[in-house]
């Protein structure tokens, strides 16, 4: 493992992320609002990109060389699910409010995307910016309502805070990275990032506050419904945790089991399997979340009917085998691909070792033969000019 500020700073990000998402699914098995649906979506997506990246640099001690696309797959969604969660979480009356103020971060971003499109990068700085820049106008849309209403018992906004001090966050790690720092502790992207982390884990609880103030609190469970839950949460826990721990030994294992002279082929096979057992991941959950939808809506039908429990617990039998079957399937597809890429591996290393050392002897017999060469005409020489056969021999010799 490579232990530097920067593995650090991914490492409390992979935390954050997997913190909120157990948080937020967990909340959501108990009460599945559209708003922790939302957030899901937002924090799973982050978790698509921010699980291969992290995983992948504390075992090589680099960042993944991947394409912008496939960098960005998880990230770039993630901000088009904020966006709908920040809507979604505004009442109807927030939502036809209208202050002035509300545009302010329209002018300053436009401002910040100048600074960030002189790196490149054209199509990843428009989306996010101007999604981000959405998220920003809805949030303070929120929030001066709030301010104008709050003698009205207007609920205090705390998940429209949170959203904007993590933009404010967001945009203060991204201007950082602009600029040279002379060292880590000056850099104040770390500050932010750090800032950044807490948002995230405090989402799920203002999502919480949210609902509580709007009269939406946890319904009364049976049992049966609290021991599914509890299964559910279980099974989510050890797909997100064994996923990401399981993912650093499974890279550790490849990197030292690979050949050396296949190094940059290496690394390019380790973040492909990692990327795919992100994308392994995601589907699971995902897979769970719809199990949970659906058994919602059955319940809203017919609570505690003696049908509905069987298929309760069909769903969760149902949960379990696609579960451990895609993990044995993720993990006999890395195998066989980890085998293949090892063997062409010494195969392509035999080779070119054989190749340099049959070039190494052609060459030094060259250099022999043309040594004979120069010393046999040089030998004729000196006998055509009745030199001394002592020098003769020595001359030889020397050669």
């Amino acid at each position: 493992m490579y232990i530097d500020i920067d593995n650090i700073e991914n490492l409390c990000m992979l935390l954050a992320i997997v913190i909120a998402v157990l948080a937020t699914l967990f909340r959501y098995i108990i009460v599945p609002r559209k708003g922790y649906l939302f957030l899901c979506g937002f924090f799973l997506a982050h978790l698509l990109s921010d699980y291969y990246w992290t995983v992948y640099s504390l075992v090589m001690g680099d960042y993944p060389e991947v394409s912008e696309i496939i960098a960005y797959l998880g990230w770039n969604p993630s901000y088009l699910f904020l966006v709908g969660f920040t809507f979604h979480m505004n009442r109807t009356e927030i939502r036809k409010f209208f202050h002035p103020l509300m545009l302010l971060p329209i002018p300053l971003n436009i401002y910040q995307f100048t600074l960030y499109i002189e790196y490149g990068g054209l199509f990843n700085n428009t989306w996010q910016v101007t999604l981000t820049t959405i998220v920003a106008c809805l949030s303070l849309q929120s929030i001066l309502y709030y301010r104008k209403n709050k003698k009205n018992d207007a609920t205090f906004p705390y998940v429209h805070l949170l959203i904007l001090i993590f933009i404010f966050a967001e945009y203060g790690m991204w201007t950082s990275s602009c600029f040279y720092w002379s060292g880590d502790i000056r850099n104040p992207y770390y500050a932010f990032a750090l800032l950044n982390y807490i948002c995230i884990i405090l989402l799920p609880w203002a999502v919480d506050k949210e609902y509580t103030a709007r009269g939406i609190t946890r319904p009364h469970r049976s049992p049966d419904e609290m021991k599914f839950q509890l299964h559910v949460q279980t099974i989510v826990s050890f797909i997100v945790i064994g996923g990401c721990i399981g993912g650093y030994f499974l890279a550790s294992w490849m990197k030292n089991a690979l050949p050396v002279t296949q190094e940059i082929n290496a690394s390019k096979v380790i973040a492909i399997v990692l990327f795919i057992l992100s994308v392994f991941i995601e589907l699971m959950l995902m897979g769970i979340m719809y199990i949970i939808f659906v058994r919602y809506k059955e319940s809203v039908k017919s609570r505690l009917e003696e049908p509905n429990e069987k298929r309760t617990s069909f769903n969760l039998i149902l949960t379990l085998g696609v579960t451990f079957g895609l993990m044995v399937f993720a993990v006999i597809f890395t195998s066989r691909l980890f085998y293949r890429v090892s063997v062409t591996g010494l195969y392509e290393a035999g080779e070119d070792r054989a190749e340099s050392t049959a070039a190494e002897l052609e060459n030094y017999l060259s250099v022999a033969q043309s040594t004979l060469k120069v010393t046999a005409d040089s030998v004729d020489l000196m006998v055509k000019n009745n030199e001394p056969a002592d020098k003769i021999c020595r001359y030889i010799v020397d050669q």
